[in-house]
């Protein structure tokens, strides 16, 4: 891969330029507080909510944590990759706040190409779709008392983030390299969505594209999975030698976290069954791609997306050794 400058170009109106995305099929917008946003149809939340000021942890506290010995950086300067807007919400909504920094990193703009949602919620266009779901996300980022939170969107197509993995890693490791983070966040590679299962390939595939001492290591936020037919949320698969940290909410987290899940108005629905009592996060395993999560269907699966475990598989192969040759 061609090493990448550093100097990020934020124009007036808000947007990161990358000037490498200029021959892909998705483009990058960035909102970025205290900047203007002339000529941009995307704003934040018109009613400001209160900063958020994250307490120490209590000893009560850190006992909610599964291993206090696991050493999981949750307070520092953090890049959060998230398949969709409203990903990083249900994973690590309440938890967002003790980051000193935080860089939200979006890789699709949640809305399909074939209409289907976009016309359930009353827009007959897929971009008035995505701006809807973006004007989303910075409402709850501001219910959150995060909204000074720096987003990126890379705006891949909701569903085909799979058939851009070469792009995307690329892409997240230029990002990462340019910015200064103690921690990235992302999914887990489950089975539970092709772009969940995408972001988890692109960010450790972008990890091993930066020098052995840029790379940070890599957390995962439980997302859901299939169980028995149905999804199972806000836990992880099994996976053994891999322990988990549990964050339990206090009364206040809870009612914060569910402010920014209300402001998802178009994903209320998907929504419900995601809870808000505990965050659950744990290090990264080292994952072969090759290999499906689990045995027997994969959630994805029981949706017409024209996505299995083996194109999912075929395509994340390929990426590899794309991204291994350069």
């Amino acid at each position: 891969m061609t090493p990448f400058a550093c100097g990020l170009d934020i124009t007036a109106s808000g947007a990161l330029v990358l000037p490498f995305f200029s021959s892909f099929e998705f483009g990058v917008v960035s909102q970025f507080a205290g900047l203007p946003r002339a000529n941009t149809h995307l704003s934040r939340a018109e009613e400001p909510y209160p900063e958020v000021v994250p307490q120490p942890l209590t000893e009560v506290r850190r006992r909610t944590w599964n291993q206090e010995v696991l050493d999981l950086n949750l307070e520092g300067r953090a890049a959060i990759v998230a398949a969709h807007p409203d990903d990083e919400t249900i994973g690590a909504g309440a938890c967002m706040t003790r980051f000193s920094e935080v860089t939200l990193i979006h890789i699709t703009d949640g809305a399909p190409r074939d209409l289907k949602d976009a016309a359930l919620h009353g827009f007959s266009e897929r971009e008035e779709y995505a701006a809807a779901r973006r004007r989303e996300l910075l409402n709850a980022l501001q219910a959150g008392g995060i909204g000074a939170a720096r987003t990126i969107a890379l705006g891949c197509a909701d569903q085909e983030a799979s058939l851009n993995l070469v792009e995307i890693a690329e892409a997240l490791s230029h990002l990462l390299h340019c910015l200064t983070v103690d921690v990235v966040l992302t999914h887990p590679y489950e089975g539970g969505h092709p772009d969940h299962d995408a972001a988890a390939f692109a960010v450790h595939a972008a990890c091993r594209l930066l020098p052995s001492e840029r790379r940070p290591p890599i957390v995962e936020f439980a997302s859901y999975h299939g169980r028995d037919g149905g999804m199972q949320t806000g836990v992880f698969l099994p996976n053994h030698g891999t322990a988990e940290m549990i964050y339990t909410l206090d009364s206040e987290e809870r009612a914060r976290k569910q402010r920014m899940i209300d402001c998802f108005a178009t994903q209320q629905r998907v929504l419900e069954p995601f809870q808000t009592l505990e965050e659950r996060f744990r290090p990264a395993p080292s994952y072969d791609f090759d290999l499906p999560p689990h045995e027997g269907e994969l959630f994805y699966e029981q949706f017409p997306w024209g996505m299995t475990g083996d194109r999912w598989r075929t395509l994340a192969r390929t990426a590899r050794e794309q991204l291994e040759r350069c």
